[in-house]
Protein backbone atom coordinates (compact mmCIF):
# COMPACT_ATOMS: atom_id res chain seq x y z
CA UNK A 1 0.00 0.00 0.00
CA UNK A 2 1.43 3.40 -1.11
CA UNK A 3 1.84 5.87 1.41
CA UNK A 4 0.99 9.76 0.75
CA UNK A 5 1.73 12.60 2.16
CA UNK A 6 -0.69 15.19 1.76
CA UNK A 7 0.56 19.39 2.76
CA UNK A 8 -2.42 21.05 3.58
CA UNK A 9 -3.35 24.74 4.37
CA UNK A 10 -6.16 26.34 6.02
CA UNK A 11 -8.74 26.70 3.37
CA UNK A 12 -11.89 25.07 2.79
CA UNK A 13 -11.17 22.39 -0.05
CA UNK A 14 -8.98 20.67 2.62
CA UNK A 15 -11.98 19.14 4.45
CA UNK A 16 -13.39 17.55 1.10
CA UNK A 17 -9.73 16.19 0.05
CA UNK A 18 -9.79 14.60 3.90
CA UNK A 19 -12.77 12.70 2.85
CA UNK A 20 -11.56 11.81 -0.70
CA UNK A 21 -8.37 10.16 0.14
CA UNK A 22 -10.09 8.52 2.76
CA UNK A 23 -12.10 6.89 0.76
CA UNK A 24 -9.45 5.07 -0.88
CA UNK A 25 -8.00 3.59 2.50
CA UNK A 26 -7.66 0.52 1.00
CA UNK A 27 -5.52 1.45 -1.78
CA UNK A 28 -2.99 3.92 -0.20
CA UNK A 29 -2.29 4.79 3.65
CA UNK A 30 -2.69 8.94 4.21
CA UNK A 31 -1.16 11.48 6.37
CA UNK A 32 -2.61 15.22 6.23
CA UNK A 33 0.45 17.87 7.03
CA UNK A 34 -0.41 21.72 7.70
CA UNK A 35 3.32 23.06 7.99
CA UNK A 36 3.70 26.57 9.58
CA UNK A 37 5.87 28.67 11.56
CA UNK A 38 3.62 28.66 14.52
CA UNK A 39 0.39 26.03 15.65
CA UNK A 40 -2.24 28.46 15.56
CA UNK A 41 -4.78 27.42 18.04
CA UNK A 42 -8.09 28.20 15.44
CA UNK A 43 -8.61 28.05 12.21
CA UNK A 44 -10.86 29.40 9.90
CA UNK A 45 -11.98 26.22 7.47
CA UNK A 46 -10.22 22.69 8.75
CA UNK A 47 -12.23 20.99 10.74
CA UNK A 48 -10.75 17.75 10.67
CA UNK A 49 -8.29 18.68 13.36
CA UNK A 50 -7.16 15.25 15.05
CA UNK A 51 -6.45 14.16 11.03
CA UNK A 52 -4.03 16.64 10.64
CA UNK A 53 -0.50 16.94 11.77
CA UNK A 54 1.08 20.34 12.61
CA UNK A 55 4.82 20.99 12.03
CA UNK A 56 7.72 23.09 11.51
CA UNK A 57 9.32 23.38 7.72
CA UNK A 58 12.25 22.37 9.39
CA UNK A 59 11.11 19.22 10.17
CA UNK A 60 9.76 18.35 7.15
CA UNK A 61 12.03 16.27 5.10
CA UNK A 62 13.04 14.12 8.33
CA UNK A 63 9.39 13.34 8.53
CA UNK A 64 9.26 12.19 4.92
CA UNK A 65 11.95 9.87 5.61
CA UNK A 66 10.89 8.69 8.80
CA UNK A 67 7.25 8.02 7.78
CA UNK A 68 8.56 6.05 4.62
CA UNK A 69 6.62 8.52 2.49
CA UNK A 70 6.25 7.34 -1.40
CA UNK A 71 3.99 10.38 -2.54
CA UNK A 72 4.17 14.19 -1.26
CA UNK A 73 0.68 15.71 -2.79
CA UNK A 74 1.18 19.69 -2.32
CA UNK A 75 -2.89 21.22 -2.24
CA UNK A 76 -1.30 24.64 -4.08
CA UNK A 77 1.56 25.09 -4.41
CA UNK A 78 2.29 27.35 -1.33
CA UNK A 79 1.69 24.31 0.85
CA UNK A 80 5.13 23.90 1.66
CA UNK A 81 7.79 26.10 1.40
CA UNK A 82 9.16 26.96 -2.16
CA UNK A 83 12.86 25.88 -0.67
CA UNK A 84 11.84 22.68 0.74
CA UNK A 85 9.97 21.11 -2.35
CA UNK A 86 13.36 20.57 -4.32
CA UNK A 87 14.97 18.59 -1.66
CA UNK A 88 12.28 15.86 -1.18
CA UNK A 89 13.94 12.94 -1.88
CA UNK A 90 14.31 12.26 -5.61
CA UNK A 91 12.70 8.60 -4.61
CA UNK A 92 9.54 10.07 -3.21
CA UNK A 93 6.94 11.06 -6.49
CA UNK A 94 5.88 14.80 -6.17
CA UNK A 95 2.34 15.75 -6.89
CA UNK A 96 0.99 19.28 -7.57
CA UNK A 97 -2.64 19.99 -7.51
CA UNK A 98 -2.74 23.73 -8.74
CA UNK A 99 -5.94 26.07 -7.29
CA UNK A 100 -5.72 28.51 -9.53
CA UNK A 101 -3.53 31.46 -7.78
CA UNK A 102 -0.39 29.39 -7.69
CA UNK A 103 -0.64 29.25 -11.20
CA UNK A 104 -2.43 32.68 -12.36
CA UNK A 105 -0.68 35.18 -9.65
CA UNK A 106 -2.08 38.58 -10.21
CA UNK A 107 0.73 40.90 -9.29
CA UNK A 108 4.75 41.41 -9.84
CA UNK A 109 6.85 39.95 -12.66
CA UNK A 110 5.40 37.18 -15.21
CA UNK A 111 3.25 34.27 -13.69
CA UNK A 112 3.51 30.84 -14.29
CA UNK A 113 0.14 31.32 -16.64
CA UNK A 114 -0.23 35.03 -17.84
CA UNK A 115 -3.80 35.66 -19.00
CA UNK A 116 -4.32 38.93 -20.45
CA UNK A 117 -6.36 42.15 -18.97
CA UNK A 118 -7.49 39.89 -16.11
CA UNK A 119 -8.23 42.65 -13.95
CA UNK A 120 -10.61 45.45 -16.14
CA UNK A 121 -10.42 49.21 -16.73
CA UNK A 122 -13.45 50.21 -13.44
CA UNK A 123 -12.23 47.26 -11.55
CA UNK A 124 -8.11 49.15 -11.90
CA UNK A 125 -9.57 51.98 -11.46
CA UNK A 126 -11.22 51.13 -8.01
CA UNK A 127 -7.84 49.22 -7.08
CA UNK A 128 -5.55 52.77 -7.54
CA UNK A 129 -7.68 54.52 -5.20
CA UNK A 130 -6.64 51.58 -2.48
CA UNK A 131 -3.25 50.35 -4.15
CA UNK A 132 -0.76 51.24 -1.30
CA UNK A 133 -3.29 49.02 1.00
CA UNK A 134 -3.94 46.64 -1.74
CA UNK A 135 0.08 45.94 -2.24
CA UNK A 136 0.53 45.79 1.52
CA UNK A 137 -2.16 42.81 2.39
CA UNK A 138 -1.86 41.01 -1.24
CA UNK A 139 1.27 42.08 -2.92
CA UNK A 140 3.63 41.22 -0.35
CA UNK A 141 3.33 37.32 -0.32
CA UNK A 142 2.28 37.14 -4.29
CA UNK A 143 5.04 39.34 -5.49
CA UNK A 144 7.53 38.07 -3.37
CA UNK A 145 6.24 34.46 -4.15
CA UNK A 146 6.71 35.06 -7.96
CA UNK A 147 9.26 37.12 -8.07
CA UNK A 148 11.62 34.46 -5.69
CA UNK A 149 13.91 32.47 -7.97
CA UNK A 150 13.23 29.56 -5.91
CA UNK A 151 9.94 29.10 -8.12
CA UNK A 152 11.02 27.50 -10.57
CA UNK A 153 13.38 25.06 -8.98
CA UNK A 154 9.94 24.20 -6.81
CA UNK A 155 8.06 23.58 -10.23
CA UNK A 156 10.98 21.52 -11.82
CA UNK A 157 10.79 19.50 -9.08
CA UNK A 158 6.66 18.32 -9.53
CA UNK A 159 6.41 14.71 -11.60
CA UNK A 160 2.82 15.26 -11.81
CA UNK A 161 0.59 17.68 -12.31
CA UNK A 162 -3.20 18.45 -12.42
CA UNK A 163 -4.90 22.08 -12.91
CA UNK A 164 -8.58 22.35 -11.54
CA UNK A 165 -9.56 21.94 -15.82
CA UNK A 166 -7.05 19.87 -18.18
CA UNK A 167 -6.35 22.99 -20.05
CA UNK A 168 -4.32 24.48 -17.62
CA UNK A 169 -1.51 21.36 -18.23
CA UNK A 170 -1.30 22.55 -21.96
CA UNK A 171 -1.03 26.19 -19.96
CA UNK A 172 1.69 24.97 -18.04
CA UNK A 173 3.45 23.13 -20.14
CA UNK A 174 5.27 27.00 -21.84
CA UNK A 175 7.17 26.97 -18.90
CA UNK A 176 10.59 25.63 -20.37
CA UNK A 177 11.09 24.42 -16.30
CA UNK A 178 8.26 22.60 -16.16
CA UNK A 179 8.95 18.56 -16.59
CA UNK A 180 5.69 17.13 -14.28
CA UNK A 181 3.10 15.01 -15.83
CA UNK A 182 0.24 15.44 -16.50
CA UNK A 183 -2.42 13.41 -14.13
CA UNK A 184 -6.32 14.13 -13.01
CA UNK A 185 -7.89 15.08 -9.97
CA UNK A 186 -11.50 17.17 -9.28
CA UNK A 187 -11.97 18.57 -6.01
CA UNK A 188 -15.00 16.88 -5.55
CA UNK A 189 -16.22 13.93 -3.44
CA UNK A 190 -17.23 10.34 -4.01
CA UNK A 191 -19.50 10.33 -0.83
CA UNK A 192 -21.34 13.33 -2.79
CA UNK A 193 -24.09 10.90 -3.98
CA UNK A 194 -24.05 12.27 -7.29
CA UNK A 195 -26.24 10.02 -9.97
CA UNK A 196 -28.32 10.72 -13.05
CA UNK A 197 -31.66 10.73 -10.90
CA UNK A 198 -30.54 14.35 -10.13
CA UNK A 199 -31.66 15.34 -13.77
CA UNK A 200 -35.54 15.00 -12.54
CA UNK A 201 -35.76 15.31 -8.93
CA UNK A 202 -33.04 18.12 -7.99
CA UNK A 203 -35.08 21.37 -7.78
CA UNK A 204 -34.01 24.21 -10.11
CA UNK A 205 -33.95 27.24 -8.66
CA UNK A 206 -36.91 29.93 -8.64
CA UNK A 207 -36.34 33.50 -8.57
CA UNK A 208 -35.88 36.89 -10.70
CA UNK A 209 -32.21 37.61 -8.16
CA UNK A 210 -28.39 38.04 -9.86
CA UNK A 211 -25.48 37.16 -7.99
CA UNK A 212 -22.41 38.41 -9.34
CA UNK A 213 -18.74 36.91 -8.95
CA UNK A 214 -17.59 34.63 -6.14
CA UNK A 215 -15.49 36.23 -3.76
CA UNK A 216 -13.82 39.72 -2.56
CA UNK A 217 -11.11 38.90 -5.32
CA UNK A 218 -10.70 42.03 -7.61
CA UNK A 219 -10.68 39.24 -10.20
CA UNK A 220 -14.13 38.84 -10.22
CA UNK A 221 -14.15 42.92 -11.82
CA UNK A 222 -16.90 43.87 -9.64
CA UNK A 223 -17.03 47.05 -10.40
CA UNK A 224 -17.07 46.76 -14.44
CA UNK A 225 -19.90 44.17 -13.36
CA UNK A 226 -21.91 47.16 -11.33
CA UNK A 227 -21.74 49.70 -14.17
CA UNK A 228 -22.69 47.61 -16.80
CA UNK A 229 -25.60 46.02 -14.72
CA UNK A 230 -26.63 49.73 -13.74
CA UNK A 231 -27.59 50.17 -17.44
CA UNK A 232 -30.82 47.64 -16.77
CA UNK A 233 -33.81 48.08 -14.94
CA UNK A 234 -33.89 45.67 -12.28
CA UNK A 235 -37.23 46.79 -10.23
CA UNK A 236 -36.72 45.30 -6.69
CA UNK A 237 -34.64 42.47 -7.31
CA UNK A 238 -31.82 41.50 -5.34
CA UNK A 239 -28.52 42.09 -6.20
CA UNK A 240 -26.36 39.37 -4.03
CA UNK A 241 -22.14 39.60 -4.14
CA UNK A 242 -20.55 36.92 -2.09
CA UNK A 243 -17.27 38.87 -0.62
CA UNK A 244 -16.29 36.16 2.56
CA UNK A 245 -13.00 35.70 0.85
CA UNK A 246 -10.56 37.12 -0.65
CA UNK A 247 -9.05 40.83 -1.53
CA UNK A 248 -8.52 43.21 0.94
CA UNK A 249 -11.16 44.76 3.73
CA UNK A 250 -10.43 48.18 1.65
CA UNK A 251 -11.19 46.56 -1.53
CA UNK A 252 -14.27 44.76 -0.18
CA UNK A 253 -15.97 47.63 1.74
CA UNK A 254 -15.42 50.05 -1.58
CA UNK A 255 -17.75 47.23 -3.55
CA UNK A 256 -19.87 47.49 -0.53
CA UNK A 257 -20.17 51.16 -0.79
CA UNK A 258 -20.59 51.37 -5.26
CA UNK A 259 -23.10 48.33 -4.46
CA UNK A 260 -25.17 50.35 -2.08
CA UNK A 261 -24.93 53.47 -4.09
CA UNK A 262 -26.19 52.00 -7.44
CA UNK A 263 -29.00 49.53 -5.90
CA UNK A 264 -29.60 50.61 -2.05
CA UNK A 265 -31.53 48.05 -0.05
CA UNK A 266 -31.26 45.42 -3.15
CA UNK A 267 -27.84 45.53 -2.78
CA UNK A 268 -26.61 41.97 -0.66
CA UNK A 269 -23.72 41.44 0.42
CA UNK A 270 -22.45 37.53 1.83
CA UNK A 271 -19.95 38.34 4.12
CA UNK A 272 -19.49 35.11 6.34
CA UNK A 273 -17.98 32.03 5.09
CA UNK A 274 -20.93 29.13 5.36
CA UNK A 275 -21.31 25.85 4.55
CA UNK A 276 -22.10 24.68 1.30
CA UNK A 277 -25.73 23.96 1.41
CA UNK A 278 -26.13 27.12 3.56
CA UNK A 279 -24.84 28.58 0.74
CA UNK A 280 -26.96 26.88 -2.09
CA UNK A 281 -30.12 28.33 0.22
CA UNK A 282 -28.75 31.62 0.34
CA UNK A 283 -28.53 32.19 -3.48
CA UNK A 284 -31.76 29.68 -4.38
CA UNK A 285 -33.25 33.11 -5.56
CA UNK A 286 -30.65 33.78 -7.72
CA UNK A 287 -31.81 33.02 -10.93
CA UNK A 288 -28.94 34.74 -13.26
CA UNK A 289 -25.39 34.17 -11.93
CA UNK A 290 -22.78 36.75 -13.21
CA UNK A 291 -18.83 35.81 -13.48
CA UNK A 292 -16.57 38.28 -14.90
CA UNK A 293 -13.49 36.52 -14.26
CA UNK A 294 -10.88 36.09 -17.68
CA UNK A 295 -8.69 33.25 -15.44
CA UNK A 296 -10.08 30.12 -14.20
CA UNK A 297 -12.29 30.69 -11.32
CA UNK A 298 -15.39 29.99 -9.75
CA UNK A 299 -15.56 26.69 -10.98
CA UNK A 300 -17.69 25.08 -7.90
CA UNK A 301 -20.18 28.02 -8.40
CA UNK A 302 -20.50 28.03 -12.00
CA UNK A 303 -20.70 24.17 -11.76
CA UNK A 304 -24.10 24.65 -9.12
CA UNK A 305 -25.49 27.21 -11.00
CA UNK A 306 -25.48 25.34 -14.36
CA UNK A 307 -27.19 22.08 -11.93
CA UNK A 308 -29.41 24.31 -10.42
CA UNK A 309 -31.05 25.50 -14.02
CA UNK A 310 -29.40 29.04 -13.64
CA UNK A 311 -28.70 31.52 -16.83
CA UNK A 312 -25.07 31.76 -16.62
CA UNK A 313 -23.02 35.27 -17.97
CA UNK A 314 -19.48 34.82 -18.27
CA UNK A 315 -16.58 36.65 -20.76
CA UNK A 316 -16.10 35.25 -23.71
CA UNK A 317 -12.49 35.98 -23.59
CA UNK A 318 -12.48 33.93 -20.34
CA UNK A 319 -10.76 30.29 -20.05
CA UNK A 320 -13.90 29.25 -19.12
CA UNK A 321 -16.02 30.38 -21.36
CA UNK A 322 -14.17 28.15 -23.48
CA UNK A 323 -14.36 25.70 -21.48
CA UNK A 324 -17.92 25.37 -21.08
CA UNK A 325 -19.29 26.22 -24.65
CA UNK A 326 -16.85 23.26 -26.20
CA UNK A 327 -18.52 20.90 -23.83
CA UNK A 328 -21.84 21.96 -25.45
CA UNK A 329 -23.37 24.49 -22.52
CA UNK A 330 -25.00 27.77 -23.33
CA UNK A 331 -23.14 30.58 -21.48
CA UNK A 332 -24.23 33.26 -21.46
CA UNK A 333 -22.10 36.86 -22.92
CA UNK A 334 -21.35 39.83 -20.22
CA UNK A 335 -20.34 41.45 -23.40
CA UNK A 336 -23.29 41.24 -25.44
CA UNK A 337 -26.03 39.80 -22.99
CA UNK A 338 -26.28 41.84 -20.32
CA UNK A 339 -29.50 43.74 -20.96
CA UNK A 340 -32.99 44.06 -20.01
CA UNK A 341 -34.25 40.84 -22.15
CA UNK A 342 -31.93 38.93 -21.24
CA UNK A 343 -32.28 39.80 -17.55
CA UNK A 344 -35.87 39.37 -17.28
CA UNK A 345 -36.55 36.18 -19.04
CA UNK A 346 -35.94 32.70 -18.22
CA UNK A 347 -33.71 29.84 -20.53
CA UNK A 348 -35.72 27.77 -22.92
CA UNK A 349 -36.18 24.13 -20.67
CA UNK A 350 -34.64 22.19 -23.22
CA UNK A 351 -31.61 24.27 -23.10
CA UNK A 352 -31.21 24.34 -18.99
CA UNK A 353 -32.18 20.70 -19.07
CA UNK A 354 -28.85 20.23 -21.51
CA UNK A 355 -26.98 21.99 -19.20
CA UNK A 356 -27.86 20.19 -16.25
CA UNK A 357 -27.51 17.05 -17.87
CA UNK A 358 -23.82 17.62 -18.78
CA UNK A 359 -22.88 18.79 -15.66
CA UNK A 360 -24.35 16.08 -13.74
CA UNK A 361 -22.72 13.25 -16.25
CA UNK A 362 -19.35 14.48 -15.93
CA UNK A 363 -19.61 15.00 -11.64
CA UNK A 364 -21.28 11.43 -11.27
CA UNK A 365 -20.03 9.75 -8.13
CA UNK A 366 -19.46 7.19 -10.24
CA UNK A 367 -16.94 8.70 -12.27
CA UNK A 368 -15.26 10.71 -9.50
CA UNK A 369 -14.60 7.01 -7.87
CA UNK A 370 -12.89 6.28 -11.16
CA UNK A 371 -11.22 8.58 -11.69
CA UNK A 372 -9.91 8.21 -7.97
CA UNK A 373 -8.84 4.98 -8.82
CA UNK A 374 -7.08 5.92 -12.42
CA UNK A 375 -5.13 7.94 -10.25
CA UNK A 376 -3.65 5.79 -7.81
CA UNK A 377 -2.79 3.36 -10.70
CA UNK A 378 -0.84 5.77 -12.51
CA UNK A 379 0.87 6.74 -8.97
CA UNK A 380 1.37 3.65 -7.99
CA UNK A 381 3.27 2.80 -11.61
CA UNK A 382 5.86 5.40 -10.85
Amino acid sequence: MIRILHCVTDEKFVNCIIKTFDFLGDRCLNRYIHVEKEHRDSYRYLDNFEKIDYMNSSCFLDEVIKWKCDIVILHNIQSLPLSVIPQIPSKVTVVWFAWGFDIYGCIGSRPLVNVPYSIKPETQRLLRQSCKDYLLQKGKSVYKFFRNGKLKNAVNRVDFFSGIIPEEYEMMKKNKFFRAKQIEYRYSSPQANITMSLLDTAPFVDGMDIMIGNSGDPTNNHADIFLKLADVELGDRRVVVPLSYGGTPKYRNQIKELGKELWGDNFVAIDDYMPYEDYRKTLSACYFRIFGHERQQALGNIRMALRDGCKVFMSESSILYKHHTEQGIKIYSIQHDINSEMLSSKANPDETYLNRRIVVEDTLSSKTIDRLYKMIEILEKK
